[in-house]
This record gives C-alpha cells, structure tokens and sequence, in this order.
C-alpha cells in the first residue's frame, strides 16, 4: 500500500498504519449504504433469506462504519470481519464466503446458492473462486469489473436499485415502490 500511494521510503508501515487509523474514527462513522441496499436487506428479512455482512475490514473499521447505521445492524443476522481466525487467507481468496456461509443456520446445498453482492474487484473474484454467484455493483469512481473473471460474473449494476431479487429466483419486491 505505502508503494502504491507513492511513499515507498518516506514512511514506515508502522508510520502509515498509525496515521491511517488515526483518521478513521473521523471519517468512517460517515459511511452511508448504497442507494437500494436497505430496501434489499428489509426484504431479506421480510422473507426469512437467510443474510451476512462478510467483510475484510477489521472489527474496529467496521465498527465505525457501522455506528450510525443501527437500522441496518438490527437486521443482519450474521457478521463474519476480516480478522476472524478461521479465515486464512483474505479476499481475492474465497475463505472468507465460504467461512460466512458455513455459518448460516440452514446450510445451502452448494456454494452456487449463494449469492455475494460485491464492490471491489478484490471481493468479486472471492466470490467466483467460493463458486457463488457473483453480483458486482462497484463504485465506478474507483472500480470496474476485472477483465479475468468478467465472464464468471453472474450480473454488474450500477446501484441497488437497479437490481430485482427475482432476477437470482428470490421473491420480487412487493412494497410498493416503482422500480420493482
């Protein structure tokens, strides 16, 4: 990372991590969800399907950018973070889909009955490689999808509120907004 931002020699890792997590209890609390993505997580939970936050944050990061979003935690079932002992390796590795899944209390038959909803190419390619079906939604500011795995993704759009749950055989929207 320190090479990547063009300070290769100037700082240390020890440095840049002390002043990167010096930074986010200002600035992750600020975190908003994604246009659409608490209509899907309240129908999800309408409907009994089983649901995760899987993410490679760290408990504290993730914390933060949880702390003005209660309406979203009172639903979410399962949290699986980036530090949890049983995953190995992080994303672009599947550990941390195939560890989240295992958790669900009914287990999926297979992997492929998953679906992941995914901003980052890192995360997309876990997805692939966990054998789930892999739905991308990046912020184009920052993210495309990567050419390698571009014909195992199973669907790209540009916002939650672009997606219909019956497009994965998950019962359609039914609350009255427009764009189901």
């Amino acid at each position: 990372m320190i090479e990547k931002v063009g300070l290769k020699g100037k700082v240390t890792l020890e440095e840049y991590t002390a002043a990167y997590d010096a930074l986010l209890p200002e600035l992750l609390p600020n975190c908003r969800m994604m246009p659409g993505a608490m209509r899907f997580v309240q129908h999800l939970a309408r409907h009994n399907i089983p649901f995760a936050i899987c993410t490679g944050s760290r408990s504290m990061e993730c914390d933060l950018k949880l702390r003005n979003l209660k309406q979203l935690t009172d639903l979410v079932p399962l949290m699986v973070r980036g530090e949890d002992p049983e995953i190995r390796n992080g994303k672009p590795a599947p550990d941390c889909f195939l560890v989240t899944m295992n958790r669900f209390k009914e287990k999926p038959e297979s992997a492929a009955n998953v679906a992941v909803f995914e901003d980052s190419p890192n995360g997309i390619r876990a997805a692939v490689r966990a054998g789930m079906r892999a739905v991308m939604i990046p912020d184009v500011r920052y993210a495309s999808p990567p050419e390698d795995i571009k014909d195992r993704i199973t669907m790209v759009l540009g916002s939650f509120e672009e997606f219909l749950p019956e497009s994965l055989g998950l019962p359609p929207y039914n609350d009255g907004n427009s764009n189901s």
